[in-house]
């Protein structure tokens, strides 16, 4: 069974939007077509590739940020994404304790 047919059937089921997480640039395409917001997870927001590769894509991108990553980091991965054309964005913290000095953007 192809889990991507699972994925299009529950969204015509339902009529929720779907948003679910890209790991690898070989599924931009099937993300363009099955899912409505693409999830950029922590552990690639510095994945360039990937960031580039969605950038290409006309839908909204959604970028958490870790706990280890600075705001300024988490914007550049941001401005990779809009590089490819796609304004886009959504930015998702994950990272709930950081330093006073992160917090105030130093």
């Amino acid at each position: 069974f192809n889990s991507w047919q699972l994925v299009k059937e529950l969204k015509e089921a339902t009529g929720l939007p779907i948003v679910t997480e890209i790991m690898s640039t070989d599924n931009v395409e099937m993300f363009e077509m099955c899912v409505d917001v693409i999830q950029v997870g922590a552990r690639n927001m510095q994945n360039f590739d990937l960031l580039k590769a969605v950038g290409h894509q006309d839908k909204p991108v959604m970028i958490k940020r870790g706990m280890s990553a600075t705001y300024e980091e988490w914007l550049m991965s941001a401005e990779y994404v809009m590089a490819g054309g796609n304004a886009m964005d959504a930015m998702g913290d994950t990272a709930v304790e950081r330093s006073a000095q992160d917090a105030r953007g130093a």
